[in-house]
């Protein structure tokens, strides 16, 4: 059985990891393409390689910063502050780029 803390964290991260997801869900061949191996990722708790790929759908087609936000937000919940911060670079790049229209 789970430790109550553990199971908690896994299922703050796994929100984070879908809501990214529902904003580019349907938004491209990439993210179709993408989405079965996302999915199998998150139904066996992969989430390190679930967020791996929600980034690479996200290098590819320029989501919006919230985007980036809920990313952050899942690698700071598995523990993971050096890819968080290197996803707040990408958030900072994506409001330079909506400063820029």
């Amino acid at each position: 059985m789970l430790d109550k803390a553990l199971e908690q964290t896994w299922n703050r991260t796994s929100t984070y990891l879908e809501r990214a997801y529902a904003l580019v869900a349907s938004s491209n061949e990439i993210v179709r393409t993408l989405s079965e191996e996302y999915k199998k990722y998150l139904d066996h708790n992969e989430f390190g390689l679930a967020l791996d790929t929600l980034e690479t759908i996200g290098e590819q087609i320029g989501p919006p910063v919230e985007y980036w936000s809920h990313l952050e937000i899942a690698a700071l919940e598995m523990g993971l502050s050096n890819r968080a911060a290197d996803i707040r670079s990408k958030i900072l790049e994506a409001l330079d780029q909506t400063d820029l229209h």
